[in-house]
């Protein structure tokens, strides 16, 4: 989809991190049924925050983080009504470039839903876990090698 721009920042005082927080509410909390005391967590404070716009309205999230000496892409989300339109692939392609220029990571991790799992093989994350339950929906973790083009 075209138009589609992004921004990230490492804040949660601002503007941006309240627009990720508006996503990730209608998907996660309205769409999903995630408890928001669940959704809100102590990584946000510690995250770099990601933000895709269309037209001026955030239409997906994400955020980076870094745990246990791991860093990883999570509370990636798509608006229902902008899905099936590779927004989410474009959110990967950013998360991808951000991570390895701004960040100089060389891998990161994910916990996925495990119905899109799909969806982040085609990404180029491989399965290293075996499904388990998180906030009462099906995860698996995931890792990403983030090739260096240079």
């Amino acid at each position: 989809m075209e138009g589609i721009n992004f921004r990230a920042v490492f804040n949660v005082d601002n503007k941006l991190f309240f627009d990720a927080l508006l996503v990730r509410k209608k998907v996660f909390v309205d769409e999903q049924n995630v408890d928001i005391t669940e959704e809100i967590d102590d990584f946000d404070d510690k995250a770099y925050h990601v933000v895709g716009y269309l037209l001026n309205e955030a239409v997906c999230c994400a955020r980076i983080y870094s745990n246990d000496n791991k860093w990883y892409w999570g509370r990636i989300a798509v608006l229902g009504k902008y899905r099936g339109k590779k927004i989410g692939n474009k959110l990967m392609d950013f998360l991808k470039d951000f991570s390895k220029k701004e960040l100089s990571l060389h891998e990161v991790y994910i916990h996925a839903q495990n119905y899109a799992v799909n969806f982040y093989e085609k990404n180029g994350f491989k399965k290293i876990s075996d499904v388990y339950m998180d906030t009462n929906i099906e995860h698996v973790d995931m890792k990403l090698l983030i090739e260096n083009e240079d």
